[in-house]
């Protein structure tokens, strides 16, 4: 900071020789003085300079600020090509895992169709024989109700016979009871028979029933098999355009993956720069902390100059103002003997001009 006495006004600045007393004048306290502002002119040269490189190197700064802001868009451009590539092949991955996906409901549908072709097979061999084992019952049905028919003739037949032998009625009553006893056995037989042959056919029947509906089953999933089959060969016409796409898609990728790799080249070069760039901004800034530290030591001298040359002045300043109080002490003891002297003289003459009338 200035001193008291240099900051009070611009009419009386100690640091001024002009404003200094006549008296500093070709003195030592003049010379100091002199050669006090001389080194404080060249002070304020050296602090210009000094303040000249500084805006040079200021200079100097914003522009490497400006190739380090070049150098990061090109990063931002870098990384936008890699996330461009990125999406590149995440969308060759999903077209790869849809081509995938398709080719196993391919391979899932024509397993589908042979197991239900094989379904279907089975439900009609499965059928072809419950309607042999109905044809086969039905036979023997037929076959012993033809059997019936031909005892019940030969029952006629031989009542006529007996009718025609004269034979008692007692024989023929106990023969026919014998006769009409196995008719009643074997039409129970046929009876039951035929009650077992009617509840299987209900059972072929409910059989046969499952059988519609296993088939109704099965042409509904040949149905929804040939719409997959139908959408699957439409994906398989699409295969081509997907291949193309693929193509493009790798032609692409390709021509990506080179750009990224001169990317990646310009960028390891502009990282090298912004090494060297980082390297000369901290010499910069080593250099502006010296000039920082040389400027400080600089003021510090000019103050402690400042202060030297203060003090000079203020002793100077001190003695001018002890010599001019004792001459003004001097000049005053004169006046006053000046004026005892002319009191007197003054006396002396009013007594002699009294005395002179006698």
């Amino acid at each position: 900071m200035m001193p008291t006495e240099t900051s009070r006004g611009d009419a009386h600045d100690p640091l001024d020789l002009n404003a200094a007393p006549r008296d500093v004048r070709g003195t030592w306290v003049g010379d100091e003085l002199t050669r006090a502002l001389r080194t404080i002119d060249a002070l304020t040269h050296s602090i210009d300079r000094l303040q000249h490189g500084m805006r040079l190197q200021q200079e100097e700064v914003a522009r490497l600020s400006d190739s380090l802001q070049t150098v990061d868009g090109r990063s931002q451009r870098h990384e936008a090509g890699q996330e461009l590539a990125l999406g590149l092949r995440q969308e060759i991955a999903a077209l790869q895992a849809t081509l995938d996906a398709e080719a196993e409901l391919r391979r899932d549908l024509v397993a589908r169709l042979d197991h239900g072709d094989a379904r279907e097979a089975e439900t009609q061999r499965e059928l072809q024989r419950v309607l042999e084992q109905i044809a086969t019952r039905l036979n023997a049905a037929d076959g012993r109700q033809a059997s019936i028919t031909e005892r019940e003739q030969h029952l006629s037949s031989d009542l006529a016979d007996q009718a025609r032998g004269e034979q008692t009625f007692e024989a023929r009553i106990t023969n026919l009871e014998v006769r009409a006893a196995a008719e009643h056995d074997a039409t129970r037989h046929v009876g039951q028979e035929i009650a077992r042959v009617a509840g299987s056919v209900q059972e072929l029947l409910a059989k046969i029933e499952d059988l519609a509906v296993r088939v109704r089953g099965t042409h509904e999933e040949q149905r929804r098999a040939a719409e997959e089959i139908a959408a699957i060969r439409a994906v398989r016409d699409r295969e081509a355009d997907l291949l193309d796409v693929l193509d493009q898609q790798r032609a692409t990728r390709a021509r990506v993956e080179d750009r990224l790799t001169v990317i990646e080249d310009t960028l390891e070069e502009v990282r090298r720069g912004n090494v060297t760039a980082q390297e000369q901004i901290t010499l910069l800034a080593r250099d502006r902390a010296g000039e920082a530290e040389q400027r400080a030591r600089l003021e510090e001298r000019m103050e402690a100059q400042r202060d030297t040359v203060a003090g000079h002045l203020r002793r100077v300043l001190r003695s001018d103002e002890d010599r001019a109080r004792r001459r003004i002490e001097e000049i005053e003891r004169d006046v006053r003997v000046a004026r005892s002297l002319l009191v007197r003289l003054e006396e002396q003459t009013d007594g002699t001009d009294q005395e002179q009338p006698l």
